[in-house]
Protein backbone atom coordinates (compact mmCIF):
# COMPACT_ATOMS: atom_id res chain seq x y z
CA UNK A 1 0.00 0.00 0.00
CA UNK A 2 1.16 3.07 -0.68
CA UNK A 3 1.08 6.51 1.61
CA UNK A 4 -0.16 9.43 -0.56
CA UNK A 5 0.69 12.31 2.22
CA UNK A 6 2.89 14.72 2.19
CA UNK A 7 5.86 14.32 3.28
CA UNK A 8 5.90 17.09 5.82
CA UNK A 9 2.47 15.71 7.29
CA UNK A 10 3.87 11.93 7.42
CA UNK A 11 3.81 10.77 11.33
CA UNK A 12 7.31 10.49 12.41
CA UNK A 13 8.40 8.85 15.01
CA UNK A 14 10.29 10.07 18.47
CA UNK A 15 13.81 8.32 18.86
CA UNK A 16 14.25 5.88 21.41
CA UNK A 17 17.37 6.88 23.92
CA UNK A 18 20.21 4.68 23.81
CA UNK A 19 19.32 1.78 26.50
CA UNK A 20 16.26 2.24 28.04
CA UNK A 21 12.37 2.34 27.12
CA UNK A 22 11.94 6.19 26.14
CA UNK A 23 10.89 6.65 30.08
CA UNK A 24 12.16 9.20 32.32
CA UNK A 25 15.47 9.74 33.61
CA UNK A 26 16.51 9.74 37.43
CA UNK A 27 17.95 13.06 36.60
CA UNK A 28 14.41 14.26 35.59
CA UNK A 29 12.86 12.63 38.18
CA UNK A 30 15.07 14.81 41.36
CA UNK A 31 14.25 18.30 39.38
CA UNK A 32 10.73 17.73 38.94
CA UNK A 33 10.54 16.60 42.84
CA UNK A 34 12.76 19.90 43.68
CA UNK A 35 10.74 22.33 42.18
CA UNK A 36 7.62 20.42 43.92
CA UNK A 37 8.82 20.75 46.92
CA UNK A 38 10.24 24.05 46.95
CA UNK A 39 6.71 25.75 45.48
CA UNK A 40 5.34 23.22 48.30
CA UNK A 41 7.61 25.53 50.74
CA UNK A 42 6.50 28.80 49.62
CA UNK A 43 2.81 28.11 49.38
CA UNK A 44 2.97 26.86 52.87
CA UNK A 45 2.71 30.59 54.62
CA UNK A 46 0.17 31.42 52.95
CA UNK A 47 -2.30 28.51 53.65
CA UNK A 48 -1.53 28.99 57.21
CA UNK A 49 -2.97 32.74 57.11
CA UNK A 50 -5.39 31.62 55.16
CA UNK A 51 -6.55 28.92 57.65
CA UNK A 52 -5.82 31.59 60.28
CA UNK A 53 -7.92 33.80 59.07
CA UNK A 54 -10.81 31.25 58.95
CA UNK A 55 -10.78 30.83 62.44
CA UNK A 56 -11.59 34.40 62.75
CA UNK A 57 -14.23 34.22 60.95
CA UNK A 58 -15.36 30.58 62.24
CA UNK A 59 -15.51 32.45 65.86
CA UNK A 60 -17.53 35.21 64.81
CA UNK A 61 -20.00 32.92 63.23
CA UNK A 62 -20.17 30.84 66.09
CA UNK A 63 -20.48 33.87 68.20
CA UNK A 64 -23.65 35.42 66.09
CA UNK A 65 -25.25 31.41 66.10
CA UNK A 66 -25.08 32.05 69.79
CA UNK A 67 -26.69 34.90 70.32
CA UNK A 68 -29.41 33.79 67.64
CA UNK A 69 -29.94 30.78 69.40
CA UNK A 70 -30.49 32.82 72.90
CA UNK A 71 -32.92 34.93 71.16
CA UNK A 72 -34.90 31.99 70.10
CA UNK A 73 -34.41 30.93 74.11
CA UNK A 74 -35.95 33.80 74.85
CA UNK A 75 -38.73 33.68 72.28
CA UNK A 76 -39.72 30.05 72.75
CA UNK A 77 -39.71 30.09 76.49
CA UNK A 78 -41.03 33.47 77.28
CA UNK A 79 -38.38 34.13 79.43
CA UNK A 80 -35.06 36.66 78.84
CA UNK A 81 -32.06 35.07 78.15
CA UNK A 82 -28.68 36.33 78.29
CA UNK A 83 -25.04 36.01 76.33
CA UNK A 84 -22.42 37.46 79.24
CA UNK A 85 -18.99 37.94 78.09
CA UNK A 86 -15.66 36.83 79.88
CA UNK A 87 -17.64 34.93 82.40
CA UNK A 88 -16.80 32.37 84.04
CA UNK A 89 -13.19 33.07 82.59
CA UNK A 90 -11.71 35.48 80.54
CA UNK A 91 -12.28 34.84 76.50
CA UNK A 92 -15.05 32.57 77.42
CA UNK A 93 -18.71 33.76 77.47
CA UNK A 94 -21.91 31.69 78.46
CA UNK A 95 -25.25 31.81 77.53
CA UNK A 96 -28.04 31.07 80.35
CA UNK A 97 -31.37 30.27 79.31
CA UNK A 98 -34.49 28.99 81.79
CA UNK A 99 -36.78 26.13 80.42
CA UNK A 100 -38.54 23.93 81.32
CA UNK A 101 -35.78 22.15 83.08
CA UNK A 102 -35.14 24.99 85.48
CA UNK A 103 -32.15 27.31 84.75
CA UNK A 104 -29.80 26.16 82.33
CA UNK A 105 -26.29 27.43 80.72
CA UNK A 106 -23.60 26.53 78.26
CA UNK A 107 -19.97 27.92 78.11
CA UNK A 108 -18.17 28.66 74.93
CA UNK A 109 -14.49 29.00 75.24
CA UNK A 110 -12.36 30.87 72.59
CA UNK A 111 -9.37 29.05 72.82
CA UNK A 112 -10.23 26.54 70.97
CA UNK A 113 -10.43 28.64 67.66
CA UNK A 114 -6.81 29.08 66.30
CA UNK A 115 -4.36 32.16 66.52
CA UNK A 116 -5.36 33.14 69.55
CA UNK A 117 -8.50 34.98 69.19
CA UNK A 118 -9.79 36.60 72.15
CA UNK A 119 -12.67 39.32 73.26
CA UNK A 120 -10.93 43.14 72.59
CA UNK A 121 -11.85 45.27 75.40
CA UNK A 122 -10.32 48.39 73.71
CA UNK A 123 -8.83 47.77 70.24
CA UNK A 124 -5.97 49.81 69.73
CA UNK A 125 -6.63 50.82 66.19
CA UNK A 126 -10.31 51.98 66.21
CA UNK A 127 -9.83 54.98 67.16
CA UNK A 128 -13.29 57.48 69.05
CA UNK A 129 -15.70 56.34 66.79
CA UNK A 130 -16.07 52.22 68.38
CA UNK A 131 -18.50 51.80 71.10
CA UNK A 132 -16.85 50.44 74.26
CA UNK A 133 -17.70 46.42 74.42
CA UNK A 134 -20.88 45.37 75.94
CA UNK A 135 -20.62 42.70 79.14
CA UNK A 136 -23.85 41.19 78.98
CA UNK A 137 -26.43 41.09 76.35
CA UNK A 138 -30.09 40.04 77.48
CA UNK A 139 -32.63 39.15 74.79
CA UNK A 140 -36.55 39.38 76.07
CA UNK A 141 -39.49 37.33 74.95
CA UNK A 142 -40.56 39.38 72.37
CA UNK A 143 -36.99 38.92 70.65
CA UNK A 144 -36.20 42.47 71.66
CA UNK A 145 -32.95 43.35 73.93
CA UNK A 146 -32.88 45.46 77.23
CA UNK A 147 -31.45 48.84 76.89
CA UNK A 148 -29.01 47.93 79.16
CA UNK A 149 -28.88 44.40 77.21
CA UNK A 150 -27.72 45.64 73.88
CA UNK A 151 -24.38 46.82 72.29
CA UNK A 152 -20.94 45.10 70.30
CA UNK A 153 -18.87 42.56 71.19
CA UNK A 154 -14.92 43.41 69.71
CA UNK A 155 -13.06 39.97 68.75
CA UNK A 156 -9.34 40.11 67.50
CA UNK A 157 -6.12 37.82 67.09
CA UNK A 158 -3.54 37.56 68.18
CA UNK A 159 -1.67 40.24 66.56
CA UNK A 160 -4.84 42.92 66.53
CA UNK A 161 -4.59 42.03 62.73
CA UNK A 162 -8.00 41.77 62.34
CA UNK A 163 -10.47 42.59 64.24
CA UNK A 164 -14.69 41.89 64.16
CA UNK A 165 -17.47 43.66 65.38
CA UNK A 166 -20.37 41.88 66.49
CA UNK A 167 -23.56 44.20 67.28
CA UNK A 168 -26.81 43.76 68.57
CA UNK A 169 -29.16 46.29 68.57
CA UNK A 170 -32.42 46.90 70.62
CA UNK A 171 -34.65 45.40 67.67
CA UNK A 172 -32.19 42.31 68.19
CA UNK A 173 -31.01 42.52 64.90
CA UNK A 174 -27.39 41.19 65.31
CA UNK A 175 -24.54 42.30 62.27
CA UNK A 176 -21.20 41.74 61.93
CA UNK A 177 -18.64 43.90 60.79
CA UNK A 178 -14.63 44.03 60.03
CA UNK A 179 -12.21 46.83 60.39
CA UNK A 180 -10.28 47.45 57.61
CA UNK A 181 -7.01 49.01 58.62
CA UNK A 182 -6.16 50.69 55.41
CA UNK A 183 -9.27 52.12 54.93
CA UNK A 184 -10.01 52.60 58.80
CA UNK A 185 -13.39 51.97 58.67
CA UNK A 186 -16.02 49.50 59.60
CA UNK A 187 -17.22 46.97 56.48
CA UNK A 188 -20.14 45.37 57.12
CA UNK A 189 -19.94 41.63 56.77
Amino acid sequence: MQNFMHPSKQQRSIPILPGGNGGYTLIELMVTMVVFIALSVLAVPSIRAMVDNMSGNRAAHELIADLNVAKTLAIRHGLNSQVAFNVPALDQYTITWTDDNGLQNRVVDLSGFRSGIRFEPNPPSLGVNSPAPVATIVFTPRGFTTPAGMGSVYLTDQDVSEVVQVEVLFSGSISEMRWIEDNNQWIYK
